[in-house]
């Protein structure tokens, strides 16, 4: 390692998530002199974090990068196709035996040992189907990319949209000379904010009502479908969630996330959210909904909240947020427009998941010899 020599540092992150530059440094800057160059199809896995899935190959962009011998590097011979190997490492088998051949009394201070791992065996197919079942993954993967870039654009788009037509920059045919004004949520809605149910969760049992918490909320405004849980009928008295009202997330890290409750599933609320009924003769809801995803709101967001142990937002707080009120005609033409760029959205997202959910079939198949491939 030369003193003057620029180098790249690289690491593998968790969960099979890839490799990232870590650092572009001199090499007198390293401390460690001990680095491995990579190349392009070499499989690298991380001792202290391959039981959290640290595994990654290594693309041709980061050909030449470094990395320390908290690595191992291992290079496909004649018998193991390295994107076979790549796609074998998601299997839980893999996994297992990865964490079988690494010791240590504590999770995150394990250390992978690669002759342990090496006694392993493994059911390989011969190199030309292992080829071809690389290809074929590679093909749902490419799918998947380009998906992900189609929602990535049209949220973009959303956003610039967004961006003009909730500041009132853009204005829709047929509302050009009408004012707008600015009011304080707390003017926009029916009495106070109110907060949720302090009670504890049970399991979701189809006759209490579902129980709403912050972490049931997606970065989108939907809820998630999974891990449902439920609260006690007689617990959730007053905290009931009617189509048309919003919460708002009043503590942690995802203070300031919302959703507009907008179908007739009985929901009741939990006590880190704080709920707010609009106004329908000065503030139609989803035009809420769609203001509180904008650049302006997270603004306010980071603005308002107030330090310590945890972020928090509270219901006199989130009254005073400033609120842009066209004539509700004109919030419901804007609506119909930002409606059309999230069912666009939503299509992506059914698009991605189906591809996700079709690619891991095929692996658990294809990378158990449940399903031979033809060459």
């Amino acid at each position: 390692m030369k003193d003057d020599e620029l180098y790249d540092l690289v690491t593998v992150k968790r969960a099979r998530g890839g490799i990232v530059r870590r650092e572009h440094l001199t090499g007198k800057e390293i401390s460690v002199k001990s680095q491995f160059r990579i190349e392009s199809g070499d499989f690298l896995i991380s001792k202290r974090q391959i039981v959290h899935g640290a595994c990654a190959l290594v693309p041709p962009e980061f050909a030449g990068s470094i990395v320390s011998n908290e690595y191992a590097v291992l290079e496909a011979n004649n018998a193991i196709d390295s994107l076979y190997l790549a796609y074998l490492s998601h299997t839980p088998y893999f996994q297992q035996t990865c964490f079988h051949s690494s010791i240590g009394v504590h999770i995150e201070k394990m250390i992978f040992k690669l002759d342990r791992w090496f006694r392993w065996e493994f059911n390989i197919p011969p190199l030309s189907e292992q080829k071809k079942i690389a290809e074929i993954l590679s093909t749902w993967d490419a799918a998947i990319e380009t998906t992900e870039k189609l929602l990535a654009n049209a949220e973009a788009q959303k956003r610039a949209l967004m961006q003009q037509l909730l500041t009132g920059q853009r204005r829709l045919k047929g509302f050009g000379n009408q004012l707008w004004t600015t009011r304080r949520l707390g003017d926009c809605c029916v009495g106070k904010g109110s907060y949720g149910a302090n009670a504890p969760a049970i399991e979701y049992n189809g006759s209490d009502p579902r129980y709403l918490r912050i972490t049931d909320i997606l970065e989108n405004g939907t809820l998630s479908q999974t891990g449902r849980v439920a609260v006690p009928r007689h617990l959730a008295e007053g905290c009931f969630l009617a189509p048309g009202e919003i919460v708002f997330a009043r503590s942690g890290a995802t203070v300031g996330k919302t959703y507009l409750h907008q179908s007739s599933e009985e929901l009741a609320y939990a006590g880190y959210l704080i709920k707010f009924r609009p106004r329908l003769d000065v503030m139609d809801p989803n035009f809420l909904s769609h203001f509180v995803r904008s650049d302006q709101y997270n603004k306010w967001v980071k603005n308002t909240l107030r330090a310590g142990a945890q972020p928090n937002i509270n219901a006199v707080e989130y009254s005073d947020l400033k609120v842009p009120c066209p004539s509700i005609e004109e919030q419901r033409a804007i609506c119909l427009l930002l409606n059309e760029f999230d069912r666009q959205t939503a299509l992506h997202i059914q698009d991605r998941e189906a591809l996700t959910l079709e690619k891991a079939g095929l692996m658990q198949q294809f990378l158990t010899g449940k399903r031979r491939v033809t060459v």
